[in-house]
């Protein structure tokens, strides 16, 4: 009998240790699952992922492979043709795949294709796709949803119930990370920006830390963030917070103990620097002429890449090598390498040394051939529900009601107190109208808020508007005159710390009730929307629709514009 028990004992103890060596295999598992792309090239938008000795990056609405060098290029794919304005972002390469979110004037969503060119496939057809990451044959997007990157898109799954605000999605081990944005609740028009994180099913939300971040990356047991002060860091539990770089930097990138970052120098040319970091080792890599602002910046192996003003150049991180992707000629086009492909249809395409323009004029029957695959996941965009405003009310301060109709499937979060009144109907794909009431202001006095970069904005008239200007208390503000519904697209920008004149871009779009007085071109702002394009009613008020990456489907454009149309008073 003893004899037994003795032997119990032993088998017990060796099952715990394998247990034991088990569940720490797991654990490393999961943390050494492979990363489609690295969370600092996702803080910079993701437009360049590599494998291997192969990088696959986006440029002009196309995705490409080369050799790091830029060597042996072969575009993949195009989104759209010469006629249409077209974006790859967050590229993902995991085994035989590559995964990106895209999308052109009709279409897109998130995609796969095989890093031969093959196979392309549509998972989830949502123009409003902006954020991927995949780990393993995981994906991840948006910070709501998860699927398998083996299937074709039917199993997707909601992992949270509300997407959280913010941006910078990062994922790093069990949890996913992000940069929180949110009005103070204590102070009116002041934003809350924090770093958050939560398991990657959902559950265990935490704020880590409260602080101005612009780009976050999560890299193992740090956080990194940019802010007006430079790049600092701190442990993922919020700890330990550190200054690394004080002075002011463009863009920034994490990868094997260094940051990567530029800045800008006297003259029309800017820096690239490394630092350690743990902040030694401080150098400057290299310089890049005939720009005054690198827009991103992406380490793939040991190079560092640099897009601006619609060139891509890369250089070695130590800087004795450097490298021409794309370069933009004097008439605004770029070379391109001679390539041959094919389609998954079997159809074959032939790519020229031409424009790039030409070259997806070629391949657009790509998109075309799957474009039916799936149609879009439009929201309900019955006007069947109404939001009145509730000032009045809560501080029993005589003011007037407003009204505007919005579909009841759009969620609706209000904030109201004596400093004014916020409504947000927001729709599932994030498209948003905002109603603002910024209480005892007045918009000169708020007009300018220190921003650097400057915008040319025209807003044209695409509705009527149902408001009606009149008496609030003893004062009359008829003079307003009539109001319209106007789109709002944005021209221009201009760095007012070093350009001299406007840059025309293909910018962001959106919608908002204004005067009928104030259409025309804005070619000063700096401001807020709220405020810019607000009107004076013993406060600021504003009315505002915006989608994400400032693109807005048919069906969205249409029925925004209805809800702006019936915005209205309440008698």
């Amino acid at each position: 009998m003893e004899r037994k028990r003795i032997l119990y004992l032993i088998v017990m103890v060796w099952m715990l240790v394998v247990l034991s060596g088990c569940s720490k295999d797991l654990e490393k598992s999961n943390q050494d699952l492979e990363l489609g792309n690295t969370n600092g090239n996702f803080s910079q938008g993701g437009a360049m992922a590599c494998q291997g000795d192969w990088m696959y990056y986006s440029m002009n609405g196309c995705i490409y492979k080369s050799k790091l060098d830029g060597s042996e290029k072969t575009m993949l794919y195009a989104m759209g043709n010469e006629d249409e304005w077209a974006e790859i972002k967050y590229i993902n390469v995991c085994g035989e795949w590559v995964y990106f979110s895209g999308k052109n004037n009709e279409t897109g969503g998130l995609y796969k294709i095989k890093t031969d060119g093959s196979k392309i496939t549509r998972l989830v057809s949502d123009t409003g796709i902006k954020e991927v990451c995949v780990i393993g044959n995981q994906i991840y997007y948006d910070r709501v949803y998860a699927m398998s990157g083996d299937g074709n898109g039917s199993d997707k799954k909601r992992i949270c119930a509300i997407k959280p605000e913010g941006s910078q999605f990062n994922i790093s081990g069990d949890y996913m990370y992000w940069n929180e944005e949110d009005i103070s609740s204590d102070v009116f028009l002041e934003w809350k920006y924090s770093i958050c994180r939560e398991k990657l099913d959902g559950t265990d939300e935490q704020e880590l830390l409260e602080t101005e971040i612009y780009d976050l990356v999560v890299d193992g047991e740090w956080m990194y963030y940019s802010h007006s002060g430079g790049v600092s860091k701190a442990r993922i539990d919020g700890t330990e917070v550190q200054c690394l770089v004080d002075e002011d930097v463009q863009e920034y990138n994490i990868k094997d103990e260094w940051m990567y970052y530029t800045q800008g120098e006297d003259g029309e040319k800017v820096a690239i620097y490394k630092i350690k970091t743990d902040g030694t080792e401080q150098q400057k890599i290299a310089t890049i002429e005939g720009t005054y602002h690198i827009d991103e910046i992406y380490v793939l192996g040991d190079w560092i890449y640099c897009y601006y003003y619609g060139n891509l150049k890369g250089v070695k991180n130590d800087g004795t090598e450097d490298s021409v992707i794309f370069e933009k000629r004097v008439d605004g086009t770029q070379e391109e390498s001679e390539q041959t492909l094919e389609n998954d249809t079997g159809s074959e395409v032939t790519m020229t040394t031409t424009t790039d323009a030409e070259s997806n004029e070629k391949t657009g029957n790509i998109e075309s051939e799957f474009s039916s695959m799936a149609s879009l996941d439009e929201d309900d965009l019955t006007l069947n529900n109404t939001y009145e405003t509730q000032f009045e009310e809560v501080t029993l301060i005589t003011y007037p009601k407003f009204a505007f109709d919005f579909p009841s499937s759009w969620d609706l979060t209000t904030n109201v107190d004596e400093n004014g009144e916020t409504a947000v109907v927001t729709s599932s794909r994030g498209v948003t109208v905002t109603y603002t009431h910024m209480s005892g202001y007045k918009r000169e006095d708020l007009l300018s808020n220190g921003m650097k970069i400057m915008l040319r904005v025209e807003a044209t008239k695409v509705g009527d508007s149902s408001f009606v200007p009149s008496y609030v208390q003893a004062t009359d503000f008829s003079y307003l005159g009539k109001f319209v519904v106007a789109k709002l697209k944005v021209t221009g920008q201009l760095d007012m710390l070093s350009d001299s004149e406007f840059t025309d871009v293909d910018g962001t779009v959106c919608y908002a009730v204004i005067p009928e007085s104030e259409l025309g071109i804005h070619d000063s702002v700096v401001s807020q929307y709220c405020v810019e394009f607000g009107y004076d009613y013993s406060g600021i008020i504003s009315l505002i629709a915006e989608a994400p990456e400032g693109e807005f489907t048919k069906a969205e454009e249409k029925a925004v514009i209805k809800m702006l149309e019936s915005y209205r008073v309440v008698e």
